[in-house]
C-alpha cells in the first residue's frame, strides 16, 4: 500500500471531493489534512475584483512547496493560471455535472421568479449569464461555503442563488435544485485535479491511469506565414501532414492544403464577414482535442502577431490542453524583405512598432513616437490614418509605403506619403510602412515561372512560381507490365519516373535512357543507372540517340500530350502514363515580369485559357526546342524566344 501525505481545504465540499479520491485509488492510502485557505477565510473580497489566481490554494501550494505533503486536491476550476512553477498537475480526474443550477426558497424556477427578483452571484460571467435570460432581474454577490450561499437565500437576503450543480450533488442536496440552467460555465466546473511537486516523477506514474488527459490531443497554433507557401517554415509543413484537424484562416495558400488528408475547417475573419466566432473556434478546439485528435490551427503571419494567440493560450491553459506555438513569418517582415527594405537600419530606422489600424475611424488608433511604424489591418483606414498621423504631429510629406499582398504573386506596392496616403485605394491584406526607411524601397526583377517545378530554374531575378499543369496518373493504365519484351525503357520525365514506379513498383529495368538531366538524378535516386542520355532535354536528342545504340526495341515513358517523333520510330513504343491538365490560376498583372518561363507547349496552351493571348512586349524563355517551336507556330517573333542556359537540365 502507498502511503500519501494528501492537503485538501477544510471546507464540507472539500471534505466530500476527498472521499470522492479516495474511493477512486483503493491501492492508496491517502492520509489527509485540511486547512482553511487566505480565500475561504476572507468572505469579504469579491471574487469579481482582482483577485490573485492562487486565492483558494496558496496555502495548500506552500505545504507541497515545503515537502509538508505529497499531493493537493483541488477543484480543478480553481487552480491558478498558470501554476506555480515548482508545482504540476499530475492528474486530471473524470468530470461530473458541469452545469449550474438555481437555488430559490421555495423551488422557484427561474422563470417564476418575481420582477425584479434578487439574484446572488460570485462572478460577473454567471451574472451576465442569467441576466441574458431575464433583463428585469437585480443582482448581489455572495461569498462562503455552498451552505454558507444557500443560507442567505433562506434568510432573505437573495431570492435566489447560482452555484454548481456538481457541488449540489456532491453535497446531497440535490433536493435544493430549483432548475439546471442553460448557460455556459467555468472551464473544468465539475473535475477534480490532483497537484503535487514537479520534482515527483513517481507520483506522475502513480496518477497516470486516473488521468484523463492522456487521451487528449495536442493542439498547434501555427503561423503559415504572408501566404506565400515557400515562406512556411518546415515544422508547420510537417504539422499539415500530421494533423487530424486543420482550422485555418485567410492567406493560407490552397494548394498547400490539397497536400493534407486532415479535415479542413475554414474559421477566417475578415472584416464584417465572419463565419466563425472566436468562441466558436475555441469551443472545436476543445471538443476535438479532448477526443485525442491533433489539431492544427493555422494562421495567416506569425500567431503572436495580432493573431488572438494570446487568447487561445488562455483557452487552452484553462482546459488544461497541451499546445505549443509555432512561429511564422509576420506580413511586416514580409512585406519589408518584398521591397527589398530593413526595417531597421543605423541612422534611418532605430526605432520600430508594430500597430493595428483597425480602429483608425473611431480616431483609437496610436502614433507612437518612433521612427518607422507598421500597420496593420489599415486597408480601410487610410484616410482616417492619415489624419491621425498629421494630427499627432507626423509631417505630412514623410514618405509611405504601401504592400499589398506581400510576398504573393498579385503583390502591389506603392509608395506615398502620410497626406496623400488619404487618397490611395488599395485593398486587404495591406501593410502600412511609416517612415524615412520607405524611401529606400525598390523592386526587384521578376520572372513567372509556369512549369511543375521552379527549383529547375536558376535567374538572377526573382523567381515566381505561377504553375500552369497538373500530373497525375492515368486512369485506364495496364496493371501489368512485361519488360521482356523491350531491350530499354526511355523515360521523358520526372513525372514518368514517379508515375511508373508508383505503378509497377517491383519492376527491374535493365537498361534506362532519360530525357534530361533531373530525370536522371530521379532514376538514381532509385538505385537505377542511367546508361544513356542526350545532349539537350528533348525528344528530337533522343531520337537521335537511339539511332546510334544497338537496340532494337524501346518503352517510351510519356504523357497523355507528348507528340514528338519518337511515336513514329519503329523501335519504340510508347505508352502515356499520366495524363496533364491546366490549372485555372488567378489573373495577374504581367507587367510586373520582365520575362515568362514556359516549360512545355502545354504551359503555353494553359496561359492562353487564362489570358487569351501572349503579352507583346515580353521575353519568353523555353526549355526545349518543343515548347520554342509551339510558340513559333501562335505568332510569337524568334527574337522574343530565349533558350536559357539557366535550366538544371
Amino acid at each position: 500500500m502507498t502511503y500519501l501525505r494528501t492537503i485538501a481545504r477544510s471546507s464540507p465540499l472539500s471534505i466530500k471531493q476527498v472521499e470522492e479520491v479516495k474511493r477512486l485509488k483503493k491501492d492508496i492510502e491517502l492520509e489527509i489534512d485540511t486547512l482553511w485557505t487566505f480565500g475561504d477565510k476572507d468572505k469579504a473580497s469579491s471574487l469579481r475584483s482582482n483577485i490573485s489566481g492562487d486565492f483558494f490554494t496558496r496555502e495548500l501550494d506552500e505545504k507541497i512547496l515545503r515537502g509538508k505533503a505529497d499531493i493537493a486536491i483541488h477543484s480543478a476550476k480553481d487552480l491558478p493560471v498558470p501554476l506555480h512553477p515548482e508545482l504540476r498537475v499530475i492528474a486530471l480526474l473524470k468530470g461530473h455535472d458541469s452545469s449550474d443550477s438555481l437555488v430559490s426558497k421555495n423551488g422557484e424556477t427561474l422563470k417564476e421568479l418575481p420582477q425584479g427578483a434578487c439574484i446572488a452571484t460570485s462572478s460577473d460571467s454567471r451574472q451576465n449569464a442569467v441576466a441574458a435570460l431575464r433583463s428585469d432581474l437585480t443582482f448581489r454577490d455572495v461569498r462562503g461555503t455552498i451552505e454558507e450561499r444557500i443560507a442567505q437565500v433562506d434568510e432573505g437576503y437573495a431570492d435566489a442563488v447560482v452555484v454548481a450543480t456538481c457541488a449540489l450533488k456532491r453535497l446531497n442536496m440535490e433536493k435544493r435544485i430549483s432548475e439546471v440552467l442553460p448557460i455556459e460555465t467555468y472551464p473544468l466546473q465539475g473535475h477534480l485535479a490532483i497537484v503535487a511537486h514537479r520534482s515527483r516523477p513517481d507520483l506522475v506514474k502513480l496518477w497516470m491511469d486516473s488521468d484523463i488527459r492522456r487521451d487528449f490531443g495536442k493542439v498547434y497554433l501555427a503561423g503559415f506565414g504572408p501566404g506565400n507557401p515557400e515562406l512556411m517554415t518546415l515544422k508547420t509543413y510537417r504539422l499539415l501532414q500530421t494533423s487530424d484537424l486543420i482550422l485555418y484562416d485567410d492567406l493560407i495558400d490552397p494548394s498547400i492544403l490539397k497536400e493534407s488528408n486532415a479535415e479542413k475547417i475554414y474559421v477566417g475573419k475578415r472584416k464584417g464577414a465572419h463565419c466563425f466566432s472566436q468562441k466558436n473556434i475555441n469551443d472545436l478546439i476543445k471538443e476535438r482535442s479532448w477526443k485525442g485528435q491533433q489539431v492544427l490551427r493555422l494562421k495567416g503571419g506569425d500567431p503572436g502577431i495580432f493573431g488572438r494567440a494570446g487568447e487561445e493560450v488562455e483557452f487552452l491553459q484553462q482546459w488544461m490542453i497541451p499546445f505549443e506555438l509555432v512561429p511564422g513569418v509576420t506580413s511586416a517582415l514580409a512585406a519589408a524583405a518584398s521591397q527589398n527594405i530593413s526595417l531597421t537600419q543605423r541612422n534611418v530606422s532605430k526605432k520600430l512598432c508594430f500597430l493595428t489600424g483597425h480602429h483608425a475611424q473611431s480616431r483609437f488608433i496610436e502614433v507612437p513616437k518612433t521612427d518607422t511604424i507598421v500597420y496593420y489591418m489599415a486597408a480601410s483606414e487610410l484616410k482616417h490614418l492619415s489624419q491621425i498621423l498629421i494630427n499627432n504631429g507626423r509631417e505630412k510629406k514623410e514618405p509611405v509605403l504601401l504592400v499589398q499582398n506581400a510576398t504573393l504573386l498579385n503583390e502591389v506596392s506603392q509608395k506615398t506619403t502620410v497626406e496623400e496616403m488619404a487618397n490611395t485605394h488599395l485593398c486587404s491584406p495591406l501593410m502600412v510602412i511609416v517612415g524615412k526607411i520607405s524611401q529606400k524601397s525598390f523592386t526587384s526583377p521578376k520572372v513567372l515561372y509556369t512549369g511543375l517545378d521552379s527549383s529547375r530554374y536558376k535567374s538572377h531575378a526573382n523567381i515566381c512560381h505561377y504553375p500552369l499543369i497538373e500530373t497525375k496518373v492515368k486512369e485506364d493504365v495496364p496493371q501489368n507490365i512485361n519488360l521482356d519484351q523491350f531491350e530499354a525503357v526511355i523515360f521523358t520525365s520526372r513525372e514518368a519516373v514517379k508515375y511508373f514506379f508508383q505503378l509497377y513498383p517491383n519492376v527491374t529495368i535493365s537498361v534506362a535512357l532519360a530525357i534530361g538531366s533531373g530525370t536522371a538524378r530521379s532514376l538514381e535516386k532509385r538505385g537505377i543507372e542511367v546508361k544513356h542520355l542526350p545532349k539537350t532535354p528533348d525528344s528530337k536528342a533522343m531520337l537521335g540517340l537511339i539511332d546510334k545504340l544497338p537496340y532494337d526495341s524501346y518503352l517510351y515513358l510519356c504523357s497523355c500530350l507528348s507528340k514528338n517523333s519518337l511515336h513514329d520510330n519503329i523501335k519504340v513504343t510508347s505508352l502515356p502514363i499520366y495524363d496533364v491538365g491546366f490549372i485555372k490560376q488567378d489573373v495577374l498583372d504581367l507587367s510586373q515580369f520582365e520575362r515568362i518561363v514556359f516549360t512545355s507547349p502545354s504551359t503555353v496552351n494553359s496561359f492562353l485559357e487564362i489570358y487569351g493571348k501572349l503579352p507583346k512586349y515580353t521575353l519568353f524563355e523555353v526549355l526545349g526546342p518543343l515548347t520554342r517551336d509551339h510558340l513559333v507556330a501562335i505568332g510569337v517573333d524568334l527574337s522574343h524566344i530565349i533558350e536559357p542556359s539557366f535550366f538544371n537540365k
